[in-house]
């Protein structure tokens, strides 16, 4: 007698669920809100100057390409170390 109490228990949580889901989208609508959440579009962005690079990062990225032992910034030299893949600059 418990497991059916419970089944109809469930049924009725269900349904409730759903109703209360309908609700909650006639509401949205009719204050004139999207049917999805999140950010709203804008429209295209205004280009504006770019921000300029780092000179460390100028400095780094030249002696990554053009495959540098190591470099000099700031009066401290950076030599070049590995892990696997990866390639990166330590002073």
């Amino acid at each position: 007698m418990a497991q059916t109490q419970r089944r109809r228990r469930n049924r009725s949580n269900k349904t409730n669920r759903k109703t209360q889901r309908k609700q909650r989208k006639q509401r949205k609508q009719q204050k004139g809100g999207s049917k999805k959440g999140g950010a709203k579009k804008g429209g295209a962005k205004k280009g504006g100057a770019k921000r300029g690079v780092n000179k460390y990062f100028q400095l780094m990225i030249n002696a990554k390409k053009n495959n540098l032992e190591s470099f000099e910034y700031n009066n401290k030299t950076y030599k070049r170390q590995s892990k696997g893949p990866l390639t990166f600059y330590k002073a």
